[in-house]
């Protein structure tokens, strides 16, 4: 492991030690894909972004079920362009309208009572408003953010994935680019800086336009060529001192540079962006993917490819951290890998998402499932009720009344017959209720029922027989 300063280590670089090499570029070229073989996410790391993230998805999920909603996952996890401590973007896709602002705060509102909810921070006046969700040690110390319905992000994921299969150099160009940013703050886009798309968008455009003449079939196969040290080279001298920005905009579509417009004559460029980078998205041709980018950063940016640049040129072939210069880690960075590795391997995830699973559901045994013996409840579908209402949390409601103890917890003892928050029919006495069914019921219906017998639900129809519940199941025990 070698030490940069400032506590910053590159822990890659053990591997390389007493290799003896005859140029700077050829010891550069291995600590390049040392760097990204490091960055690639371990399988702990794998585990737990997926079983945690599936825990995530559930307890969004809820809020939005009579929208008919849809999560995905968006941003670098869903294009494998994820550096280990990056934020896990997530997007809720409803097939109905619903305002941004309200459905964040409820859904912050609903994951801050999560057994793995450390923190929960609403950006609401973003461009694109989300919610950043921050998970307890114990659940990995993941950073998720979500929003709703912000779905060309969902257009840019294919986009990079083509892109990532056409160029086969991308890949690790941008995680060193993310990487030398990202410790520098200098990668998010609501802090005035690039966002990871942006980066992306460099990169292609650098190898498209490739404009120091590196051999197609260097770029075609930059780890067997040996050429990724070329690569990084051409990019950060072009965006440092090479590229017109001031007078020209990056078009990937066109795959040039082109003259910039006059001031006032461009819906892509607004006049603060007019000396400034400005790069055409290339799924929405009206919109400035950095257009949050503010000229003090980007000098920044530039700063520090030049700095990069000068290092490796003035590097000396005894030199045995090159790349330190441009990308490390720091001891959090390392610690999180070996607790991360260390959840999976012990076993201690899996004890975890098993005990929030029943903190969620509640101990079985405890519940009691008290229903008058002759009642029988039909209902239709939830949709023939008319009029609905918004979901109001339990602590706002004014005419809620007292709020709901399941029964293994209520002090004098009276059993009562308990509905899951989002199965309430009726929604009376209850602090819970569904959102999409109002007060009241459809039918009744005097049936006998037997003494013994299992209940579930049904979205039509409620039977204290036996009734299967579609989706979600939860069996209450014979009484």
């Amino acid at each position: 492991m070698s030490v940069v300063g400032n506590n910053r280590q590159t822990p890659w670089l053990g591997d390389l030690q007493g290799r003896l090499y005859d140029s700077t570029y050829a010891r550069l070229e291995d600590e390049i894909w040392a760097y990204v073989d490091y960055m690639a996410p371990t399988p702990e790391e794998e585990v737990v972004v997926t079983r945690v993230g599936e825990h995530v998805r559930k307890a969004l999920r809820p809020a939005f079920q009579r929208h008919r909603c849809s999560i995905h996952t968006s941003g670098s996890t869903s294009t494998g362009l994820r550096l280990p401590l990056s934020d896990i973007d997530l997007v809720i896709a409803t097939a109905e309208d619903v305002s941004a602002t309200d459905g964040l705060l409820l859904l912050a509102e609903l994951v801050r009572g999560k057994v793995w909810s450390e923190r929960v921070v609403e950006v609401l006046d973003a461009r694109v408003p989300i919610i950043k969700i921050s998970t307890k040690r114990e659940f990995g110390s993941l950073k998720f953010d979500v929003g709703i319905n912000n779905t060309s992000g969902l257009k840019n994921n294919q986009w990079v994935k083509n892109r990532l299969r056409a160029m086969p150099a991308l890949k690790p160009l941008v995680l060193i680019i993310r990487g030398a940013l990202s410790q520098r703050g200098l990668n998010d886009a609501s802090q005035h800086s690039l966002s990871s798309f942006a980066i992306v968008c460099m990169c292609v455009f650098f190898i498209q336009k490739n404009p120091y003449g590196i051999p197609i079939s260097h770029l075609a196969n930059p780890r067997g060529s040996k050429s990724l040290f070329a690569v990084l080279h051409g990019f950060l001298e072009y965006y440092s001192r090479g590229i017109p920005f001031e007078d020209s905009y990056i078009s990937l579509m066109r795959g040039k540079l082109v003259k910039k417009p006059k001031k006032g004559k461009s819906r892509l460029i607004h006049r603060r962006c007019q000396k400034n980078l400005v790069i055409q998205c290339p799924t929405d041709f009206a919109r400035n993917v950095t257009a949050s980018l503010s000229l003090e950063n980007f000098e920044k940016i530039r700063l520090v490819f030049g700095e990069a640049l000068e290092k490796i040129r003035n590097a000396e072939i005894t030199d045995r951290n090159i790349l330190g210069s441009l990308v490390s880690v720091d001891q959090r960075f390392v610690e999180h890998r070996r607790r991360v590795k260390e959840l999976v391997q012990t076993g201690q995830l899996s004890e975890n998402l098993r005990l929030e699973e029943m903190e969620e559901a509640g101990p079985e045994e405890e519940w009691s499932w008290d229903m008058p013996s002759t009642t029988r409840v039909q209902a239709t579908s939830p949709r023939s009720y008319g009029a609905r209402s918004s979901y109001i949390p339990p602590h706002l409601r004014a005419d809620a009344g007292p709020s709901y103890s399941p029964p293994h917890l209520r002090a004098d003892g009276a059993r009562s017959f308990y509905s899951p928050p989002l199965l309430r029919a009726d929604g009376v006495g209850s602090s819970h209720y569904a959102p999409h069914i109002r007060t009241g019921l459809s039918q009744y219906q005097s049936q006998p029922t037997p003494q013994n017998w299992n209940i579930g639900w049904d979205p039509y129809v409620w039977q204290a027989n036996q009734i299967h519940w579609t989706g979600m199941m939860e069996r209450g025990r014979d009484i």
